[in-house]
């Protein structure tokens, strides 16, 4: 009996329709505190102080944290748990709040000063390139493998080496073939640019976490994560506590998109280490959009080639993207989506990623495919009014097929890709005037 085409009820339908689902706000935990973030308002500055003294008499207030109380961190500095000398981009946490309940936290979150010394700040990839732009980063950062490799790709690959332009952190680069010859050789080309903004999850259920210490030195951590086992690794290794003492506990997901594999946890369990509490963060909806991290800008330069027959001889492609102050790592997922969509006989692919002084990026349903896939198919809609063909059947006489190479060098497994244009091309909706 096949399950497509037929009605199945969710699981846990009715719970959440009635409202007997208990999200990780929705916990009881003996001797909880509330944490409230301070976020910075500014893209790029330089920390001059902060005061805490107005907060921490604020009735209900436990504790007000800056980056010098908490333990050393290995990490880059918009990786920060809380900003140090710099901050990177508006919503960088540069203090926490420890208090009694919600209200005190908020209370006491509003009564820090921060005060920073603005710098130029880099607002878009373009203007990160120019040789006279400030730079971004204070290390030299590279895109991470491990979020790529998590989605099925390498985060950048240079066929050859490509000189980096400016707050480049990665080059994802793909040729086969010569494109510039083939290009030159075909009947009809398009060439066109195509921009794709900036998009934010938007879950209804904000990013909450809730960690408790344990006898022994371990902790429980209660979030509505996506990657359980990811996030217990990642708190072993910034804490430096063996994973067995880790226990995560995934609590229901009230929309992750791919955003919710960590955020808060790891600063919210150097907190509960120094509180020796049990400890809950709530982001309100202003601070998850300026503190979650989203999915990237991306903008591609797409030049395509076909023979009058319809036949594809070449694809020439430069693409950037806006990763913040992040290295990124979306560049080899396009540039394998680029190269192994078609039977392109010759490519020239060239991906930079680029940060810019703007709220870090991460993963969003199917990163990269969205941004790579406008700008490709946009292309091939164009290429099919120009050679007067079907979209569909220029699709169908040049898609890969089983045993193809894919944009990895690897052969494609079977994937109907035929048989799903096919479908789609007998369907009434396509073929109805």
């Amino acid at each position: 009996m096949s399950a497509v085409g037929t009605p199945t009820r969710r699981l846990e339908g009715r719970d959440k329709v009635v409202g007997a689902t208990r999200y990780t706000a929705d916990l009881d935990v003996a001797g909880l505190l509330h944490v409230q973030l301070v976020l910075s308002h500014l893209a790029s500055a330089r920390i001059r102080s902060i005061e805490t003294s107005a907060a921490r008499s604020v009735p209900g207030v436990v504790d007000v944290v800056v980056a010098g109380d908490l333990p050393d961190q290995d990490v880059a500095g918009p990786d920060q748990p809380l900003a140090t000398e710099r901050v990177f981009y508006a919503g960088q946490p540069v203090a926490a709040v420890i208090a009694t309940s919600e209200a005190a936290a908020h209370d006491g979150a509003a009564a820090v000063e921060v005060d920073l010394e603005e710098t130029e700040a880099v607002a878009d990839a373009e203007t990160a390139m120019q040789d006279g732009s400030p730079v971004v980063l204070d290390v030299q950062e590279e895109a991470d493998e491990g979020d790529a490799s998590m989605h099925g790709a390498a985060a950048a690959n240079e066929s050859e080496p490509i000189e980096r332009p400016r707050n480049v952190s990665a080059v994802a680069s793909t040729k086969r073939g010569d494109a510039s010859a083939a290009m030159a050789g075909s009947d009809v080309t398009v060439k066109a640019t195509y921009s794709v903004a900036a998009v934010h999850h938007t879950a209804m259920e904000p990013h909450v976490s809730t960690v408790r210490p344990e006898p022994g030195g371990g902790l429980t951590v209660w979030s509505p994560t996506q990657g359980p086992f990811a996030l217990r690794d990642e708190l072993a290794d910034k804490l430096d506590i063996p994973a067995h003492k880790i226990r995560v506990v995934p609590m229901p997901v009230g929309g992750g998109f791919g955003g919710k594999v960590s955020l808060l946890e790891g600063l919210l369990a150097l907190l509960a280490i120094r509180a020796n509490r049990p400890l809950r963060l709530v982001l309100t909806r202003r601070q998850v959009f300026a503190f979650a991290k989203g999915a990237p800008a991306a903008r591609f330069e797409i030049e395509i080639g076909a023979k009058k027959d319809g036949t594809l001889t070449a694809l020439r492609a430069k693409f950037s993207y806006d990763n913040g102050a992040s290295a990124g790592w979306h560049g080899g997922i396009s540039s394998a989506f680029l190269a192994g969509t078609y039977r392109w006989p010759a490519v020239d692919i060239t991906g930079f990623e680029v940060s810019t002084n703007k709220t870090p990026v991460d993963a969003y349903r199917a990163p990269g495919a969205p941004q790579t896939y406008f700008a490709l198919e946009s292309a091939m809609d164009e290429l099919a009014q120009k050679l007067d063909i079907d979209p569909i059947e220029l699709r169908l006489r040049n898609a890969v097929r089983e045993g193809d190479i894919d944009g990895q060098g690897a052969k494609w497994p079977r994937v109907a890709f035929i048989e799903c244009l096919e479908e789609a091309k007998a369907h009434p909706l396509y073929t109805t005037p």
